[in-house]
């Protein structure tokens, strides 16, 4: 596992090759504004799993809405 920190500017401007690493290469990413951590990017399927750990029902419904596999 990776995990990498990039200013949010690059990110916008890389955005499919940021997607691609963090899908494909199971990368985190974590992105900054001023040097601040401001969000981190992470794989639907982890995504998914951190829904599950924190609330069961909250996954169930993002998966009913099919939202977590719209991307994938």
């Amino acid at each position: 596992m990776m995990v990498r920190s990039m200013p949010m500017t690059k990110a916008r401007v890389n955005l499919g090759e940021v997607v691609r690493r963090v899908h494909m290469e199971k990368e985190y990413l974590i992105l900054e504004k001023g040097g601040i951590p401001v969000a981190g990017i992470m794989d639907i399927d982890d995504f998914a799993d951190y829904l599950e750990l924190q609330d069961a029902n909250v996954r169930g419904h993002i998966l009913r809405r099919n939202c977590l596999r719209v991307f994938v």
